[in-house]
């Protein structure tokens, strides 16, 4: 791997686990200050939209080989959530209010700041152990969280979309058109194998990493 991709990787990384640690912040403060759901997603929605959506570029790093990751599995997790924040959040605002959806933030902001802490330090070296095991082993609690509340979140948007279907873009003279209810239908069965397939992958992932540890030095 060369300098510059190093460098540019450790900057995005950096800069995704400060985005997350930000939103992870903003939710603790806004749980403490007792606000309802509602108001706790304004807290960190600009943040939530922008660092969400910057993972789309891992998809890129994948397919590009600047990482080892697969790119199938990367796509998968992230055009999920990339879903969840525009075509539920951003066109239908009244499921903010959903407990699921601090439930959800929670869940994705526990994951990612271990991950992007991990992969900013591996871009420069050895990770330390105790930051490994947290990186392959969140999952076990935090992906079935984060993945039922989503579903959740889709699920309430259907009775919302059922009675205005279409999405209408206008790009320049182009107009198109979405089935955003019929879409959310196909997301929300894409879990079905999506879900089981995703959790394997992380197992074996844990098990890979973990395994390749150096043992622990006895004082």
């Amino acid at each position: 791997m060369s300098r510059v991709v190093k460098m540019y990787l450790g900057g995005y990384n950096i800069l995704m686990t400060l985005g997350w640690t930000y939103v992870l912040a903003r939710l603790i403060k806004a749980w403490a200050l007792g606000r309802g759901p509602g108001d706790v997603f304004s807290s960190f929605e600009n943040a939530l939209s922008i660092f969400q959506t910057g993972a789309v570029l891992e998809v890129l790093h994948a397919m590009f080989g600047l990482v080892r990751s697969s790119w199938q599995s990367t796509f998968l997790q992230v055009s999920s959530r990339i879903y969840v924040v525009w075509a539920a959040l951003y066109l239908i605002p009244s499921v903010r209010g959903l407990w699921a959806v601090s439930t959800m933030i929670l869940a994705w902001a526990l994951t990612e700041v271990p991950r992007y802490l991990y992969f900013s330090v591996m871009s420069q070296g050895s990770p330390p152990r105790w930051l490994t095991w947290l990186r392959y082993s969140t999952f076990f609690i935090l992906y079935p969280l984060g993945a039922g509340s989503e579903m959740a979140v889709l699920y309430s948007c259907l009775s919302h979309l059922k009675s205005q279907p279409l999405l209408s873009l206008d790009l320049a003279s182009l107009r198109l058109s979405f089935n955003v209810y019929r879409n959310t239908i196909l997301a929300l069965l894409a879990y079905i194998p999506g879900l089981p397939f995703m959790y394997h992958h992380m197992v074996v992932q844990r098990e890979k990493y973990l395994t390749a540890l150096p043992p622990k030095k006895v004082v």
